[in-house]
């Protein structure tokens, strides 16, 4: 079929000459072409070109067009040439209208299934009265059967230079006369310059991609005689804003972006990533007693999003700090100061906790300020993304005023809180108390003072309640990357005190296992003597040693087995790949895979479940992306039909099934989630992210630092950033703690459940403690997308006390007689 036109409908324009220009704005339309245009800029649709814009011109310096075409392109489609072709089988429709101040023209291409569902593809161009701007929007509603990726294109001919805008300065970029070559605009944050150089004065055109419809960054497509601006899309539906200002002379891009951009960088679609609550509690009001002092103290939930402009809510300032854990847990707890002027050396003072000769000792609390910084995407994203970033807590130090450069800086990790709170802002302190082993029950009670240089002190109560019972290991597994080496050759070598460290940190947040790495069994057995002191023990997988030229991988499998079993590991994995996920390297793995399986070894893989099914019995522990279970994080379309079949199919066939992620993300629920309600919710059996931490990266402190040298994921930590003596610990690693933790809380319900069970006069009360935990996962939305736009930190410390309100109820039902 070929491309059929729709004429005119939904005109609202009726007058078929033009106005002349000087009386604002006017649309001519003829059955050749629509013309928008005011006394600045004019733009022409032409029939020719689909009504896509074709032709913008600058009436103040009316020479050639400033662009050659504008609209979308596809990839692998056939009739896909939309811009050009009579051939398409597109059918088009416009809707042009005009009133007093506004001109526009939307051009519709669509295409119908049998079913009787349509694709869509909307162009709206605008113009105004009185401005340069030509307001660009782009909507896409796809099927599958038409389309799997569009996207948007802006060619330009007769330029010689690009500029643009990024987190480190201004990119420039040369056009040479390429022949065919692609740009990669990282570090894009809003506005591009491009600029002709063969007249005089200089001119050339602004755009502002105000609106992306993903986070992938644009690119630039050189060809000798033009430019394409490119920005492509998986997701339907989807929305894009770009602006075009034409200029004169050097292109004001700073400038013009106040005006006609967004100086906060390119709005991103995508869930918000932090829930905010519907009605917002009133704000507290100082009272003379407060300005005086100079700041207020107030208690806040640890995972809420707490920023500089933060105000206390009325309620909350003077009341407790609450918390609520078994024995020997590890909790959260936060509280925020509130500045009415500049704070100085702010410094706490923790009590211990007590009830009666009961004591939580103060040495048990340890104490940080909140570092609130700007990084490289959104919060539930691991890699770079176009636009400005987005100002997030994360990091947990002694210190917050110390800078932070290079890949292991000298900054303290122990010892007192110490910061500078400005006037009229707000800042954040951590506490996590570790809760005694054999510490009876009940309430316990003590206080933080914060003091500061020449102001008056403040006091802020702490409560703990201490729950009677104790937990019981996670059903499940929990794991983590580990990329710690002791070969002084590789750039993640710390020292043995060091490692012990990390890995003491690594088994304080609830990891049964990491990942050990290293090569040659004297290397193997120093890690493993380490290992052993750290308190490590259960599962080990190897996965840096594969020795492909080796014929018989048996000696080496059985030598690293029994010096695992010597330091106290009982089960041993070898990662003989990693992420195999094409025919070359699926062919690579399945050779490696079959000679551990013939040297008795056991084998782990992260790994796409169709790929995974590839290997078969040769593969034990597939770990798959957490997608394939949840759903996306970035997109909000269903998992695919072929690997929610693959990944059922593992499920049948393994007795284990993990799946891994980026735990680096700053947005703190979804460690929580996948460590802990989502594990135990689904049929996965362990979870298992990528990293504890990033001990390559030369300059992890500054998120952008990679894009600089031609990467595109973030150079920032993982779960943890690295000092030179240890950890620096950060918010979203405290939350994949809490993460276990709500694991082990809902195992500790399932282990009374079953014990209930056995006993007839209790069957009622098991099966209301199954509602319950029922209930409790019904909260969560199926698709994880949806549960980050709606399910805030509140919720998740809802669900815990939820849990725990049953194991109280059961348990006083089970111990009765």
């Amino acid at each position: 079929m070929r491309m059929q036109f729709v004429r005119w409908f939904a005109l609202t324009v009726v007058a078929v000459l033009p106005s002349p220009v000087a009386a604002g704005v006017v649309l001519t339309r003829s059955d050749k072409a629509v013309v928008l245009e005011n006394e600045l800029v004019r733009v022409e649709l032409h029939r020719d070109r689909n009504f896509h814009p074709s032709i913008l011109v600058d009436r103040r310096n009316p020479k050639a067009s400033l662009v050659d075409e504008i609209g979308f392109i596809a990839w692998n489609v056939p009739k896909a040439d939309w811009m050009r072709s009579a051939a398409s089988d597109w059918q088009i429709s416009i809707e042009p209208g005009q009133n007093k101040n506004v001109a526009w023209c939307q051009t519709t291409l669509s295409k119908k299934s049998p079913n009787g569902d349509r694709s869509l593809l909307r162009l709206r161009t605008t113009i105004r009265k009185g401005s340069p701007a030509v307001e660009l929007i782009f909507d896409v509603q796809f099927r599958p059967e038409h389309l799997h990726s569009v996207g948007l294109q802006i060619q330009a001919s007769g330029y010689q230079q690009a500029e643009w805008t990024t987190a480190w300065g201004k990119k420039t970029l040369k056009f040479t006369g390429r022949k065919n070559s692609f740009h990669a605009m990282l570090g894009f944050q809003n506005g591009l310059a491009l600029t002709q150089r063969k007249a005089n004065p200089t001119s050339g055109v602004l755009l502002f991609h105000n609106k992306a419809w993903n986070t992938v960054f644009p690119t630039l497509r050189e060809k000798p005689t033009f430019v394409r601006y490119m920005h492509a899309t998986l997701a339907s539906p989807a929305r894009c804003e770009i602006t075009l200002v034409p200029f004169q002379n050097q292109p004001p891009l700073l400038a013009a972006t106040k005006t006609f951009g967004r100086p906060s960088g390119v709005e991103l679609p995508g869930p918000h990533p932090r829930s905010q609550p519907e009605r917002r509690p009133a704000n507290y009001a100082l009272t003379p007693a407060d300005k005086q002092r100079g700041f207020v103290v107030f208690p806040v939930t640890p995972f809420e999003t707490v920023l500089p402009d933060s105000l206390p809510p009325a309620k909350k300032v003077g009341t407790a700090v609450r918390m609520r854990a078994c024995q020997g847990e590890y909790e959260p707890a936060s509280f925020a100061i509130r500045a009415s002027k500049p704070l100085r050396d702010v410094t706490l003072k923790i009590s211990g906790l007590t009830k009666g000769n009961s004591v939580i000792p103060a040495d048990a609390i340890d104490a940080h300020v909140v570092k609130v910084w700007r990084q490289a995407g959104p919060s539930t994203m691991a890699d770079a993304t176009l636009g400005s970033g987005q100002v997030v807590p994360e990091l947990l130090l002694k210190d917050d005023r110390v800078k932070l450069t290079g890949s292991r800086p000298a900054v303290r990790l122990n010892g007192q809180v110490n910061t500078s709170v400005d006037a009229n802002s707000t800042k954040q302190f951590w506490l996590t108390v570790h809760v005694p082993e054999k510490l009876p029950a009940g309430s316990y009670h003590g206080n933080v003072i914060v003091r500061s240089a020449g102001v008056a002190t403040a006091h802020i109560p702490l409560e703990m309640e201490v729950l009677p019972f104790s937990l019981s290991p996670s059903r499940k597994k929990q794991g983590i990357w580990f990329k710690a080496e002791r070969r002084r050759d590789q750039r993640e070598y710390v020292e043995p005190d060091v490692y012990r460290r990390l890995l003491s940190d690594v088994r304080a947040h609830g990891m049964q296992f990491v990942t050990i790495r290293g090569r040659g069994l004297g290397t193997a057995e120093d890690v493993l003597k380490i290992h052993k002191a750290a308190g490590m023990n259960g599962t080990a997988i190897w996965s840096s040693w594969f020795p492909s030229s080796a014929r018989d991988f048996a000696p080496l499998r059985a030598s690293l087995e029994k010096a695992t079993q010597k330091c106290g590991y009982n089960q041993l994995y070898f990662q003989a790949a990693d992420e195999p996920n094409s025919e070359a390297q699926i062919a690579r793995a399945l050779a490696y895979f079959t000679r551990v399986k013939a040297a008795g070894g056991r084998t782990f893989c992260n790994i796409m479940p169709e790929y995974a099914l590839r290997l078969g019995d040769r593969l034990d522990v597939p770990c798959v992306g957490y997608s394939n279970f949840f759903g996306s994080l970035e997109r909000p379309e269903p998992v695919p039909e072929n690997a929610s079949e693959a990944l059922a199919s593992l499920l049948r066939t393994h007795e284990d099934v993990w799946y891994y992620w980026q735990c680096r993300v700053e947005d703190p629920r979804i460690n929580r989630l996948l460590f802990g309600f989502l594990l135990m919710k689904s049929p996965a059996t362990g979870a298992m992210p990528y990293t504890y931490g990033t001990l390559e990266a030369e300059d992890p402190f500054n998120d952008w630092s990679s894009l600089q040298q031609g990467q595109l994921s973030r150079a920032g930590g993982g779960a943890v950033y690295h000092a030179r003596d240890g950890a620096v610990p950060t918010i979203q690693w405290e939350a994949s703690r809490e993460g276990v933790d709500d694991a082990r809380y809902v195992s500790t319900l399932e282990a009374l459940v079953r014990e209930a069970r056995l006993k007839p006069r209790l069957s009622t009360a098991a099966v209301q403690a199954n509602k319950t935990l029922t209930a409790v996962y019904s909260r969560l939305p199926k698709h994880l997308y949806n549960t980050m736009a709606t399910v805030p930190p509140a919720v998740l410390d809802e669900m815990r006390t939820e849990v725990i309100n049953a194991i109280l109820k059961l348990g006083r039902l089970t111990a009765d007689p």
